[in-house]
């Protein structure tokens, strides 16, 4: 499963559209595998969305996000997660043992 969050200063990003990274991740057995970030590149909606589809994210964890983007991302079989917010390495851990809350 490749999981992604947006970045800023080590935390979950406050607001997903103005993220400039995203950190992906990939999450197998309970164990955080071969974490990486990217850059966004824009703010454009339409953009983000495909950007997040491309890099193969199947699950977003994010803190809070437009209307719009987030349709878009539900559009591209992306399963978004709101409302979530800490230090990406335990949210992460969190995600991966099942007690994301």
């Amino acid at each position: 499963m490749y999981v992604g969050l947006p970045e800023w200063q080590g935390r979950v990003s406050p607001v997903l559209d103005v993220a400039g990274t995203l950190v992906a991740a990939e999450v197998d057995g309970g164990v955080v595998r071969d974490r990486r970030a990217l850059r966004f590149a824009g703010e454009d909606v339409c953009a983000r969305a495909q950007f997040v589809a491309d890099q193969g994210i199947e699950v977003l964890i994010c803190c809070a996000v437009s209307w719009s983007l987030d349709r878009l991302l539900r559009n591209a079989g992306v399963q978004v997660v709101p409302h979530i917010c800490g230090e990406i390495g335990l949210v992460l851990e969190a995600y991966a043992c099942g007690r994301l809350e």
